[in-house]
């Protein structure tokens, strides 16, 4: 009675640590992939603007745009302009993305600031 209890129980730990794992391999999945497409879009974005003359809400919509593209993988995104300059060109861009899984939802928060190159020669 004794060894089917025990069993029981590591069957029940390896049970939640396996349940654990596969969630941190679904968040980090998750989070490196928002990353990436994130550096992507602003890069994209401030080329954009470095070109044409853009004020804050356009923008946004460019970064929106060319993040669309691989947010397929979350249920709920954010986007909010933390930050804009004009001369040089900064741009800081916050996304808020949450993933619904059976046991226990993935929330990522992701902050970037990209400036602008200045060559003062």
């Amino acid at each position: 009675m004794k060894g089917i209890i025990m069993s029981a129980i590591m069957w029940m730990v390896l049970s939640i640590m396996i349940m654990g794992m596969l969630w941190v391999f679904a968040y980090e999945h998750t989070r490196n992939a928002l990353s990436r497409a994130h550096k992507q879009a602003l890069r994209a974005s401030m080329m954009v603007c470095a070109n044409e003359a853009c004020d804050m809400q356009e923008a946004l919509s460019v970064f929106t745009q060319m993040h669309n593209h691989t947010t397929s993988m979350v249920d709920e995104m954010h986007y909010h302009l933390m930050g804009f300059h004009k001369e040089p060109l900064l741009i800081r861009i916050k996304i808020e993305a949450k993933k619904k899984l059976p046991f226990k939802d993935i929330v990522i928060t992701l902050d970037e600031t990209m400036i602008q190159e200045v060559d003062y020669e």
